[in-house]
């Protein structure tokens, strides 16, 4: 099976946020900035602590918004030539995946990948923890090709995570 599509900003922004959001470390860091401020804000009441403090860490939660919302997803769009090139085509078979671009083509076995995470609008096939190949889930013509791939990746892959919108 063949696949040719490009990537839209928009898109790959918001899926740039979803990979930095729903890792683990994200999620526990957001869960301990609003304990320390729910902290914060119990002390201030008990005259323990200073409303500066509960300042200064309500201001770390929106500092850490901004970087998560905004900053990484735009950095990290900027500096992957992927996303600029024009078209991708991808082929796919039992044994890998081939990537072409206007430079050329390059064949990636199945092994080169070590977990799946599908969404509603891409297919993330990840190298690593930081590593990850980007498929919109536009790019196939009908729905059968997308339920083909889907279950070409799932024979392929015992990591496949389907993430719920």
């Amino acid at each position: 099976m063949q696949i040719t599509f490009h990537y839209e900003k928009t898109a790959v922004i918001n899926a740039l946020r979803t990979h930095f959001l729903s890792r683990r470390e994200t999620k526990i860091l957001r869960i301990l900035m609003v304990v320390f401020f729910l902290a914060a804000l119990w002390a201030y009441t008990k005259g323990i602590v200073s409303y500066s403090l509960v300042v200064v860490i309500f201001a770390v939660i929106v500092l850490l918004t901004i970087v998560f919302w905004f900053v990484l997803p735009n950095s990290i769009y900027r500096k992957t030539r992927t996303f600029a090139e024009p078209s991708i085509t991808l082929g796919f078979d039992d044994e890998g995946i081939t990537i072409g671009t206007h430079a050329g083509a390059h064949r990636l076995p199945w092994e080169s990948f070590n977990r799946v995470l599908e969404s509603q609008d891409f297919y993330y096939l990840y190298r690593s923890n930081n590593s990850f190949f980007l498929i919109p889930a536009n790019a196939f013509d009908d729905t059968g090709e997308r339920q083909s791939f889907s279950e070409l990746l799932h024979r392929q892959f015992s990591l496949y995570t389907v993430a719920r919108p």
